[in-house]
């Protein structure tokens, strides 16, 4: 829940109870609020590109803010919660080890996956392509999301990409289905049916 009113000659902002729920409520509406009633022009929150070192499977169809640290390769690490606890929420003992070690917490409205994708046989053939590091959009997280993005180019990669044509992939060396999840770091390969003998 968020209030916003005025009392006389006196505005006021009421923030959700949730303390990230808090955080990002202020980032949002009342810090810019501030800032222009101040005079500031720029006040929207500036957004810092970084690499998501986790996965999100099962992504929400509104945007999502998730609780994140910096970790040790630069890259991001979810904030550990305790089961039964609200998201959001830290034990103590996580908070204690995040003072002593001056981590920050950070806030990302969308979490990108960057994989490599490897063609093979009449897949690379036809698209001219055997290698690629992909950045994918946030909500894509299964192989089948990741082939729809790459056949969403059009022209050669919408025709051997088709829901029609018969692909194989593969994730680390393993054959999976189109339902299979990806996560940073992952390589994918797309490749023509494997017959036998």
């Amino acid at each position: 829940p968020l209030a916003f009113g005025s009392i006389k000659q006196a505005f006021f902002i009421g923030l959700p109870g949730n303390p990230v729920s808090s955080f990002v409520t202020f980032l949002l509406f009342v810090r810019p609020f501030v800032l222009r009633t101040q005079g500031v022009s720029d006040v929207l929150p500036r957004a810092v590109e970084a690499r998501a070192d986790f996965a999100w499977p099962q992504p929400d169809a509104r945007q999502e803010f998730l609780r994140v640290k910096w970790n040790a390769q630069g890259g991001l690490d979810l904030y550990p919660t305790q089961e039964g606890r609200r998201p959001g929420r830290q034990p103590a003992a996580s908070r204690d080890q995040e003072r002593r070690h001056g981590s920050l917490p950070a806030l990302l409205g969308a979490v990108s996956v960057k994989v490599t994708v490897r063609f093979f046989a009449s897949v690379k053939e036809q698209l001219g392509r055997e290698l690629e590091e992909i950045e994918v959009p946030a909500g894509i997280s299964t192989v089948g999301g990741l082939r729809a993005h790459l056949r969403a180019r059009g022209g050669r990669w919408a025709e051997v990409l088709a829901e029609t044509r018969r692909v194989t992939a593969a994730v680390n060396q393993d054959m999976v289905k189109p339902g299979a999840a990806i996560k940073p770091g992952d390589e994918v390969a797309f490749f023509p049916p494997v017959t036998g003998g």
